[in-house]
């Protein structure tokens, strides 16, 4: 059930869009039939607000995901060595999973 949650989020996330986008134009054509032309801004209001409030619940699954790679990477290099641990490191910044500032300083730290 809490396994792989960011991934959950991230459907989640596009589960609700999907609804609320729908939702949104059944009750706008429904407003439009009977004559009230504010269906027309429910319809076109509708999906972008619910287009772009997704891209929040979606980015926080996009960050429970990378943490979890990142966990896994620094519980991982806890027995490792130096090249082991240096190669770990350029892996999490070629994958953009770390900016080039934590990358530098955990170079640091590795020497």
């Amino acid at each position: 059930m809490f396994r792989n949650i960011g991934k959950k989020i991230k459907t989640l996330a596009v589960v609700c869009t999907i609804i609320g986008i729908i939702a949104s134009v059944i009750v706008g054509v429904i407003l439009l039939s009977q004559g009230i032309m504010m269906g027309l801004a429910v319809i076109v209001g509708g999906i972008i607000v619910f287009w772009i409030g997704s891209w929040y619940t979606y980015a926080f699954g996009e960050l429970v995901d990378n943490s979890a790679i990142i966990a896994a990477a620094v519980k991982g290099s806890g027995g490792s060595s130096k090249q082991q641990r240096l190669e770990q490191l350029n892996k999490l910044k070629a994958d953009g999973i770390i900016t080039e500032q934590e990358y530098q300083d955990k170079l640091k730290e590795l020497n």
